[in-house]
């Protein structure tokens, strides 16, 4: 008489559950890393241009010479190695700076909550570039309305005062509805 196999009939369906709790599994996880957390970031070269002819405004600040303003990517470097530092006519760099940009910004793009740009972020941060890692100084943050989502981003790289240093521009245009 043979002997029962019912044993390994119950081998083979718990393996069989298995494999198929193990391909549900990989079809679930699959679907949830394709998942976006839901901002939309979209690199722009309009933006990248505006911060690259920005840097090149100048101002009514004078460093060196009452002769000759220095423009906004001058005033960026020395507001960056001195926060402290003062025009000859007396007055803040970074102050100078600040006041600058924001002119700047809102003769270029119109923020407001019925306008299709519903705020921005601004910031000028000076990057040290190390052998092991980077260290990150922020200069300039400037903030304005609603900024969550959907945002276009551009960048202006300048090179810094010190060996290893460079100042990172970034503007990011929000457009959350």
């Amino acid at each position: 008489m043979p002997l029962p196999k019912k044993g390994q009939e119950e081998l083979v369906g718990f393996v069989l559950v298995v494999v198929i709790v193990a391909i549900a599994g990989l079809i679930l996880m699959g679907l949830f890393l394709r998942i976006e957390d839901g901002r939309k970031e979209t690199k722009s070269a309009d933006i990248a241009q505006f911060l690259d002819s920005a840097f090149l405004v100048t101002t009514k600040c004078h460093l060196s010479s009452p002769l000759f303003p220095s423009n906004i990517g001058e005033l960026a470097l020395a507001c960056s190695s001195d926060k402290n530092e003062l025009c000859l006519e007396g007055t803040n760099v970074c102050s100078v700076l600040n006041i600058s940009l924001q002119d700047i910004i809102k003769s270029s793009w119109m923020v407001s909550e019925n306008s299709v740009i519903k705020g921005y972020d601004f910031q000028i941060v000076m990057t040290m570039n190390r052998t092991t890692s980077s260290i990150n100084t922020p200069v300039i943050l400037i903030q304005e309305g609603v900024c969550a989502n959907d945002y276009r981003v551009g960048e202006h790289l300048q090179p810094g005062t010190r060996r290893g240093t460079s100042l990172v521009t970034a503007l990011k245009l929000c457009s959350d509805t």
